[in-house]
């Protein structure tokens, strides 16, 4: 049975790729490196033109004015109050992920 590291480094990439329609709420737009927020916000923070979700770092955001990373796992797990399985059930629903029998 694969851990949980090795599920989200398989999950990360697949929701970045889609990252429009798993972060709504932010209105991402492609860039040359990754994604750009053009609007909402992540732990009270303005998101527009300040949060990144970089091709380099499909697990995190960063945030261009202060400098901080927020994990996508946190993001989701705080947007939504998940517990550590349930989040990782939401993400595996974002990736469009088929768990291994097991791990849900």
């Amino acid at each position: 049975m694969k851990e949980t590291s090795e599920l989200l480094e398989e999950m990360y990439p697949l929701i970045h790729d889609q990252a429009i329609m798993a972060f709504p709420e932010l209105g991402f737009e492609r860039k040359r490196d990754g994604w750009e927020a053009t609007r909402g916000e992540i732990q009270g923070e303005k998101a527009r033109r300040y949060i990144y979700y970089y091709d380099s770092e499909p697990s995190c955001f960063k945030n261009t004015k202060t400098g901080k990373t927020i994990s996508v796992w946190d993001y989701v797990s705080g947007k939504y109050g998940l517990s550590e399985q349930e989040t990782l059930l939401k993400l595996a629903e974002m990736a469009d992920y088929e768990l291994p029998q097991g791990n849900d």
